[in-house]
């Protein structure tokens, strides 16, 4: 279930940044 951020759709763009953020804080904590 990991998702790749090189790989989200354009119209995602905006949502993609705040994504990364929490996903990169989930796998931090991981």
């Amino acid at each position: 279930m990991m998702k790749h951020p090189q790989k989200i759709p354009k119209f995602c763009s905006p949502a993609t940044s705040i994504e990364r953020k929490i996903m990169e804080h989930k796998t931090n904590k991981s």
